[in-house]
């Protein structure tokens, strides 16, 4: 279940965050060579604030910086059935966090194992992108 919240969960239960990061109208996404286009973001590291995960995989992901970062949703995972061995989530819930943001200068990104680019879409090719098609009240609350 996704809400729609600035009202960021408990930070030791949060195990991923993504950011919605724009350019005026365009969205940044970053080609991941297992996903296609996505969004910015993945796993906390230990000890990392949601926040600083944003903040890192944008850069790492994009080559650029996100400015202005603001928490404005959440997902709550449930996991219903044990945890499978050598998992560190939390259970039985656990969140990923959406954040919103401004971006700085979009900078060459070089190839990682992860990623081939980040890209800007303007709003018409960016709802055409398979995670925006499936999370379009998220685009929408933002775009």
């Amino acid at each position: 279940m996704t809400i729609l919240s600035s009202n960021i969960p408990p930070e030791d239960l949060i195990t991923a965050a993504y950011v919605f990061a724009f350019d005026g109208d365009r969205l940044l996404l970053t080609d991941l060579k297992s996903k296609g286009w996505n969004l910015p973001g993945g796993s906390l590291d230990p000890g990392e604030k949601p926040e600083e995960t944003v903040r890192r995989w944008v850069l790492e992901e994009t080559g650029t910086r996100p400015t202005h970062v603001t928490c404005f949703a959440h997902a709550r995972l449930r996991r219903d059935a044990p945890r499978p061995s050598g998992d560190q989530r939390p259970t039985p819930d656990s969140f990923t966090a959406f954040y919103w943001a401004q971006m700085e200068l979009l900078e060459s990104v070089t190839e990682t194992s992860k990623t081939w680019k980040g890209k800007t879409f303007d709003p018409e090719n960016a709802r055409q992108v398979d995670f925006i098609k499936n999370n379009r009240a998220l685009y929408q609350a933002w775009a």
